[in-house]
């Protein structure tokens, strides 16, 4: 079954899978191989960054599970919302912008990051990952 939104399926699934790349592209060139949109893909560099002892690995690790708790988080607001026959596509696409915009801020405002262990680098990077877990969560839930 299709849930059907204001923009439609094929707009609104072709702007996230833009947005997702893009976070993706730019967090793993700027922030050590970080795959912030694809979980799974730090699951692979976290288990090389062991083999080889490379640089990276605690915002790899980090990442998991804050996007794991970004996506829970966001799902009980959904199933809450819901209870209360309210939409909530609305409210989670907004906070999904609101995360993406925290994260071009932080991450103009602390760049260059100068080594992978930067707070700056951290921070930019969890909401980088809270960002793509409420699309993630938006996009199987809405879409």
């Amino acid at each position: 079954m299709t849930k059907d939104t204001s923009f439609g399926p094929v707009p609104t699934m072709s702007l996230l899978a833009f947005t997702s790349g893009f976070v993706d592209t730019l967090s793993f060139i700027a922030l050590f191989g970080l795959f912030a949109a694809h979980v799974t893909g730090n699951f692979v560099l976290i288990a090389t960054s062991l083999a080889e002892f490379r640089h990276g690995l605690w915002i790899k690790l980090l990442a998991i599970p804050i996007f794991v708790l970004a996506t829970v988080l966001t799902r009980l607001y959904i199933i809450r919302r819901e209870r209360h026959e309210r939409d909530a596509a609305a409210h989670v696409m907004l906070g999904q912008v609101v995360l993406l915009a925290a994260f071009m801020v932080v991450a103009v405002w602390h760049s260059p990051f100068q080594h992978h262990e930067d707070s700056g680098a951290f921070f930019t990077a969890l909401l980088a990952a809270s960002a793509m877990a409420v699309q993630n969560t938006a996009a199987r839930t809405f879409l």
